[in-house]
């Protein structure tokens, strides 16, 4: 599956309007958004679903039809979607609440993973993010990746564009790289 999936709807472009809102705003914290470690898994994946991060409904498939959702305890969510289709060969087959979304690529909670992106967001460094959360440095650094992944794939597919018909960009030379020389930077 392709990092930027059709199928994963406006939850990516929640992500990236998220970083670039704290990249403009640097006073911008998202206290709120961290509020899912207090929540319970039910509002947690209700509070994603609101930010189109997962899926509202899923079609099973071998029937095509709606699945529900169900509480079970032996899935990492707790809640996992269903066929109850009774003529359905495949009834009762499962699919994780997670199936074409960004956390489908990881172990962790929902929650631990929210945190994460957020962490992401505001650039916290990998280890104030584990002394703050207490979770593995190999973890987060394989989320902050998959993250840098999905914004270049991104922009590598809908390029920023500068200027426009009659609009004229003047780009500094300072906003390129520059070496320095002699170990001194710019004066």
């Amino acid at each position: 599956m392709s990092i930027i999936s059709p199928k994963w709807g406006g939850g990516i472009i929640f992500i990236l309007i998220l970083k670039v809102a704290l990249m403009a705003n640097r006073n911008t914290h998202f206290e709120a958004e961290l509020d899912i470690r207090n929540k319970s898994i039910v509002d947690g994946i209700f509070f994603l679903r609101s930010r189109n991060l997962l899926k509202r409904e899923v079609t099973c498939g071998y029937c095509s039809e709606l699945m529900t959702e169900k509480i079970l305890r032996n899935h990492v969510d707790g809640i996992s979607w269903v066929c109850s289709n009774n003529s359905c060969n495949k009834r009762r087959t499962t699919c994780s609440i997670r199936k074409d979304s960004f956390f489908s690529f990881f172990r962790l909670s929902l929650a631990d993973i929210w945190t994460l992106v957020i962490m992401w967001c505001e650039d916290i460094q990998i280890i104030e993010v584990q002394r703050r959360y207490g979770i593995n440095r190999k973890t987060i650094g394989l989320v902050y990746n998959k993250l840098r992944e999905l914004a270049s794939n991104y922009f590598d597919l809908d390029p920023i564009r500068l200027g426009g018909p009659g609009i004229i960009c003047q780009v500094d030379e300072s906003l390129f790289c520059h070496k320095q020389k002699f170990g001194k930077g710019r004066t």
